[in-house]
């Protein structure tokens, strides 16, 4: 039981960590947008292929709101 205890508590620190990641992202976009094209190849290497189109996501309707997904 406590194996699957611990999975599921780094399971949420992901999602934590993955959400930081994004409001970064986002705030990037906002002050400084060059730096942010410029590196998106890293974006890649960092994060797993969904990261991107999350990040496309937030930027055009802003934050999702997980009650509602």
């Amino acid at each position: 039981m406590r194996g699957r205890e611990r999975e599921r508590e780094r399971e949420r620190e992901r999602k934590w960590e993955r959400e930081g990641f994004y409001v970064a992202a986002l705030w990037m976009h906002a002050i400084h947008p060059r730096t942010l094209a410029a590196n998106l190849a890293g974006f890649a290497r960092f994060g797993c292929l969904k990261d991107l189109p999350e990040i496309l996501y937030r930027f055009l309707h802003g934050p999702r709101d997980e009650r509602k997904d």
